[in-house]
């Protein structure tokens, strides 16, 4: 087979009977597995092999998501101290939250709330 600079980085598949256990996963590798399966791990740690890799951006992520969600349940009805208090925030940084220009229109239950 010919081998050719293109084919350097890509990742071939790995057939199902030679893929290991988790159990004999080690490390970042077998944590990796616990979370997206032994294969897809595999096939990470094989385009990765040696680079230390860290994922930036899933914190953001996580608070974008947050947000949205106390935006959604405000405006289902949730009082803004029971979302502090659920979300484990500052009643203020909920109404922080509510009052940026990214957020969907508020409804007029922000100022019957205050």
């Amino acid at each position: 087979m010919n081998h050719t600079k293109k084919d350097e980085g890509k990742c071939h598949e790995i057939p199902a009977e030679l893929l290991p256990d988790i159990e004999e996963l080690t490390g970042d590798l077998r944590n990796l597995a616990d979370v997206v399966g032994v294969a897809t791990a595999i096939k990470i740690g094989m385009h990765f092999e040696g680079v230390p890799l860290r994922l930036w951006g899933v914190a953001r992520l996580r608070r974008r998501l947050r947000d949205n969600n106390i935006r959604k349940e405000y405006d289902e009805g949730a009082k803004a101290i029971e979302l502090a208090r659920k979300y484990r925030v500052s009643e203020r940084w909920v109404w922080d939250i509510l009052g940026r220009s990214d957020a969907p229109p508020m409804n007029v239950r922000m100022m019957q709330e205050v």
